[in-house]
């Protein structure tokens, strides 16, 4: 997969209107989610969180090809596939699913005992389930989605009520690279710092109300850090801390070995930005998105 420069997606993600009926879809919810309130938010680290790969269900959809005749009618970049199978989704009930994606943005849905949906997806390569919230009785699918760009995304939907609730789209470097503390908070790759020891998470999504929380991290720049972990990065030299005119040159590499110590001046996680300042004095913009 080629990777790139992140460009900036714009303002946060809108999640689905259709969620307002979504708290009280269980029993449980009326007593067991209690929703951090503002004053609570230093509370949440990074720590907390959990990539897809080591919460998500082993179990996954049975995936065929269209035949021809099933996907005429669609101009389509791979031919377009279905993944179908059972999955209990509440409960210890099996829920019959079934998934349609003409690839390409050229049309998709997923289909839950009958009830279907209308999504929007570019080109699905798995189809899994993951409990978003262990407080409730629900699991959740999840569609690990490539955009146009290549961009990871997973896409998250709940089944209650007879309805199919969209829980909104998450991105990341890849998609691991997207987080989850099993109580309804996820972090997408652009929402928190990871290479420095005391991880900083700016910016995560609040499932059980629907709402992206913003967290304040402006205390932490303008400190020094050592790093967790060894960097490849691009690294341009220059006074100039302004990331909105940052001019890196991807073939200006430097390599940043674990251990050793740089101080975050400004970051722009949407465009994979830091101006730092490095142990040797040197100060600049780097990233760690390199084409290749």
């Amino acid at each position: 997969m080629k990777r790139k420069l992140l460009t900036k997606h714009g303002v946060m993600l809108m999640l689905a209107a259709s969620m307002l009926s979504l708290i009280g879809c269980s029993k449980a919810d009326d007593n067991s989610k209690q929703p951090d309130s503002a004053d609570n938010k230093s509370s949440v680290t990074i720590e907390e969180f959990y990539p897809i790969s080591s919460i998500a269900d082993s179990y996954t959809l049975e995936r065929e090809y269209m035949e021809d005749d099933e996907s005429s009618n669609k101009e389509t970049v791979y031919g377009g596939k279905t993944y179908s199978g059972e999955y209990a989704l509440a409960s210890s009930e099996k829920d019959t699913i079934f998934i349609a994606d003409y690839e390409g943005d050229n049309g998709a849905y997923i289909e839950v005992n009958g009830v279907k949906k209308e999504i929007s997806v570019y080109h699905i390569e798995s189809v899994g389930f993951v409990d978003v919230d262990e407080r409730d009785e629900y699991k959740e699918i999840v569609l690990y989605d490539l955009g146009p760009s290549a961009d990871p995304t997973l896409k998250i939907f709940r089944f209650c009520d007879n309805t199919i609730y969209d829980l909104g789209e998450y991105r990341g470097n890849d998609y691991d690279n997207i987080l989850f503390d099993k109580e309804g908070k996820i972090i997408e790759g652009n929402g928190y710092i990871d290479f420095v020891e005391q991880q900083i998470i700016t910016e995560y999504f609040d499932v059980t109300t629907n709402k992206a929380t913003s967290v304040d991290y402006s205390a932490a720049m303008n400190k020094t850090y050592k790093l967790s972990k060894d960097l490849t990065v691009a690294f341009c030299e220059t006074e100039n801390e302004n990331l909105e005119e940052a001019q890196i040159n991807l073939d200006n590499i430097i390599e940043l070995k674990s251990g050793q110590e740089i101080k975050l001046v400004k970051v722009d996680l949407s465009r994979d930005l830091y101006y730092v300042e490095l142990s040797d004095g040197r100060r600049g913009v780097f990233t760690t998105h390199l084409a290749g």
